[in-house]
């Protein structure tokens, strides 16, 4: 071998084996010793090429031959695993030839045969399987051989012991014509009794569905129902024949068109669900239905319905339910009406039910009520009537009393009081004891208002009938008591006129006319407080009133009375008489001081201005809703006990000694705040003192009528006819005028003065006469004067407050009334206007 092989030897020794390479080899061995030196090197390095290049394909070579045995090896692993995997498939398999003969059967197969594997190779399928000489009809490769493709056929083989599902799949050959085909028998036996089981189970549940006591109904993908149960069929009187499939069904179930789009649009979107839905169908005897459905696919899908529902005749419930809203409503009216509320007790417990009426007597909802006990309610009751109320129950609940009855006052949530009367009986065991009280409670408010104010009205019915018949008996003797000062006043203005300023007896004669003007005042006080006489009202501004009078007052009461208002510059105005309005702050400060013992204290007064709403009548009987004027009078006195307090508006009624009062002040008070249309209240407190409201009718200023202010003109010229039946007033007057310079005929009868007249209308100016006189009034005097001369001036005097002349009597219009007893600048003024005007 040459030493250029030597490393290469196994590579020789693989290759040896080839043909070629030991030819090509011999032959050159034979040229080695043949051919020159330098020739025998390049062939040498040649020959080294070639060896290099065998040795590169031997390589390559022996890698395939490794590849080819570990393929080999692969294929024998892969045919093992297979016969194994095939062998382990519990499913029954055989493999066939063309000519139905098995090829091959797998381990399953072979033991439900009974054979060896070797023993069924050869023989037909249709023989070992069937136990049939030829192929049955239904044989799944005879159908694959007149059809094509896989076959599936279901045998009950008796020699393989079961139901089986029989799949063939054909082998084909490379011109695709079938040259047999694998057999696989998959038992269904055990499928089949579960199917049979899940059968009977639905079937079960179907029964159990159809005969529920509720309805239940299904529909498909189109909407159409496919399931009515019985109670469907009893409560629509539609059978399940008659509706299922029936895609008129919902029309004959809702032939409202309304009831019916809501149903069809709740079967659009079934997937959204619904719970107990309401919804009035119409049974097959035309009677109206209410079911309550709820639609629960989507929690609970069953297979093949798309939506079902049940649902629940609540037609009765309904019904039921409305004559209960009924009865509770009637029920509620009549409580709410009679302002009742029930209340239930538990006393083993300490719960009690409290009817939502009970709360509202104290301004709460039922919402907004405490916890339900009973100290909750005592707690509302009234401090002073609580204990009364517990020993109330006490008492019934010992048994001392048969029926539990008290009336007690509930604080409110707005700080006011509510009268309630309760009633309520004890509920016992056997042993006596009481465990349970039921019990009502009325809100008697209003009774216990109007029960006070039937008081309040009596009092001042009393108050009123005792002043009417106090002015009924001033107003009986003011003409001629009139008359008679109006004698007094004028000589005495008579007296003072003539005689010099130096004169002794002026002093005496000007105090005798200032008692017979307060004799005066006296009189006109007896009518304001029972509201006899006419005041000579106007519109003042009541700032400066209040102001004028404090002045006064300030100056008549002791030093060591303080003193304080409070009264804005200017407040408004008020129709009054400003000689009342002091008045009144003269005889309520008075009043004041004497409660003060003439010991001191403080005297408040303020002017406010207020609105009295409709609602706060039940406060002010007298006074309209409106704008009021609110003066407050209020000192830190003894008091007024309440006995006392309310008769203090009474006439005469005094607490003071004798000499020291007459009764007359408050009751006077009291007659002038109501001449002018408002209200006085007082309240008061032993050992704390007394404060009067007044309420006086506010005017706004665009209200008030601006009249010129004509200075005042005394004296005069024309010629007027004076005419009483009073000599000594007729005297008087007479005398009065002619000292105002005018001239004047002066008669005692309203007859003479009549005649006169008629015999000479041209001759008078001015016609000046009483009103009441015998035989001819003053105002048919003046009617008939006016009917002969329309322009004459005329006066009517009277004596009398009573009201019974007005300015349009019995249609004559009366521009100038003028109230005796007057002063000289009185008659004086009202004559020039009556002359200015005439």
């Amino acid at each position: 071998m040459p030493c250029w092989l030597e490393g290469q030897g196994h590579l020789f020794c693989l290759a040896a084996s080839r043909p070629e390479i030991r030819r090509e080899t011999s032959r050159l061995r034979r040229l080695r010793g043949e051919m020159p030196t330098h020739l025998k090197l390049a062939e040498t390095r040649q020959w080294r090429q070639k060896a290099a290049e065998l040795s590169h394909d031997n390589r390559k070579l022996s890698k395939e031959l490794s590849e080819l045995r570990d393929l080999q090896e692969n294929i024998i692993h892969a045919k093992l695993e297979w016969e194994r995997t095939f062998d382990a498939v519990p499913d029954l398999i055989a493999i066939i030839d063309q000519d139905y003969r098995l090829e091959r059967i797998n381990l399953a197969l072979a033991r439900r045969l009974g054979v060896e594997f070797r023993e069924a190779l050869g023989q037909p399928c249709y023989k070992l399987i069937c136990g049939l000489d030829e192929p049955p009809p239904y044989c799944p490769y005879v159908k694959c051989l007149a059809n094509g493709g896989k076959q599936v056929v279901g045998i009950e083989a008796s020699i393989l012991g079961g139901d089986f599902s029989l799949t063939f799949a054909p082998t084909v050959d490379q011109q695709g014509r079938i040259k047999g085909g694998i057999h696989i028998f998959h038992d269904i036996r055990e499928r089949k009794d579960h199917e049979k089981n899940i059968w009977e189970t639905r079937e079960r549940l179907r029964q159990i569905i159809s005969s529920m006591p509720v309805m239940l109904h299904a529909h498909d993908e189109q909407g159409n129902l496919v399931f009515w149960n019985q109670e469907c069929e009893r409560v629509t009187g539609y059978s399940a024949k008659e509706i299922v499939g029936n895609p008129e069904a919902l029309r004959l179930l809702y032939p409202d068109s309304r009831q019916n789009r809501h149903v069809n649009n709740l079967q659009k979107n079934q997937k959204r669900g619904f719970r107990n839905l309401e919804a009035e169908l119409t049974s097959k005897d035309g009677a109206k239905r209410i079911v309550s459905w709820s639609n629960i696919s989507e929690q609970f899908p069953i297979q093949g319905w798309v939506s079902w529902a049940v649902g629940l005749d609540v037609t009765e419930k309904r019904r039921f339910e409305e004559k209960l809203k009924e009865s509770e409503e009637r029920y509620n009216l009549a409580t709410r009406a009679a302002k009742v509320g029930v209340w239930d007790w538990d006393l083993v417990t300490g719960k009690a039910y409290l009817d939502p009426r009970i709360w509202e007597f104290i301004g709460l909802s039922h919402d907004q009520a405490p916890l339900h006990n009973i100290n909750d309610w005592l707690d509302m009751a009234h401090p002073d009537d609580r204990q009364a109320l517990i020993e109330g129950f006490k008492g019934h609940l010992a048994g001392d009393k048969s029926e539990f009855i008290c009336q007690f006052r509930l604080l409110h949530q707005d700080g006011s009081v509510r009268w309630v009367y309760a009633r309520g009986h004890a509920i016992r065991d056997s042993e006596g004891r009481a465990v349970r009280m039921l019990g009502t409670g009325i809100d008697i408010t209003e009774q216990k208002q109007a029960e006070e104010e039937t008081k309040r009205l009596e009092k001042r019915l009393q108050i009123a009938e005792k002043m009417e018949a106090l002015g009924t008996l001033a107003s009986g003797i003011t003409h001629d008591f009139n008359n008679y000062l109006s004698v007094i006043l004028g000589c005495l203005q008579l007296a003072i006129n003539d005689i010099p300023a130096s004169h002794d007896c002026l002093p005496h004669l000007e105090l005798a006319l200032k008692a017979s003007n307060n004799a005066k005042d006296m009189v006109c006080q007896i009518l304001s407080f029972s509201r006899q006489s006419k005041a000579n009202k106007s519109l003042v501004r009541l700032g400066a009133l209040l102001t004028e009078g404090l002045n006064f007052l300030r100056a008549s009461l002791p030093s060591d009375i303080e003193i304080s208002s409070d009264i804005p510059d200017d407040p408004g105005l008020v129709m009054a008489d400003s000689s009342q309005i002091q008045q009144m702050i003269i005889n309520l400060g008075t009043n004041a001081a004497h409660a003060m013992n003439d010991q001191g204290g403080r005297l408040s007064i303020s002017l406010t201005q207020v609105k009295i709403r409709g609602d706060d009548n039940r406060n002010f009987t007298d006074l309209p809703p409106g704008a009021y004027h609110l003066i407050t009078f209020a000192d830190n006195g003894v008091g007024i006990e309440p006995k006392i307090l309310e008769r203090i508006f009474e006439p005469f009624f005094t607490t003071k000694r004798s000499g020291h009062g007459t009764g007359m002040g408050l009751a006077v008070v009291h007659g002038i705040v109501k001449s002018c249309g408002g209200e006085i209240t007082v309240a008061s407190q032993v050992g704390h003192g007394t404060t009067f409201h007044i309420y006086l009718p506010r005017i706004d200023e665009s209200d008030k009528k601006q009249e010129p202010e004509n200075p005042l003109v005394k004296n005069g010229s024309e010629h007027i006819l004076l005419v009483d039946d009073e000599k000594d007033v007729l005297y008087v007057i007479s005398r009065l005028l002619q000292k105002l310079g005018y001239r004047v005929t002066s008669l005692d009868s309203g007859e003479k003065a009549l005649e006169m007249f008629i015999a000479n209308p041209e001759k008078f100016d001015l016609i000046l006469t009483d009103q009441i006189m015998p035989h001819l009034l003053g105002t048919d005097l003046v009617r008939n004067a006016l009917e002969i001369r329309p322009d004459i001036a005329t006066i009517i005097m009277t004596g009398s407050r009573d009201n019974s002349i007005t300015r349009k009597d019995h249609g004559l219009e009366i521009e100038h009334i003028l109230l005796k007893p007057f002063g000289e600048d009185q008659i004086a003024k009202v004559i020039r206007q009556a002359l200015l005007r005439g």
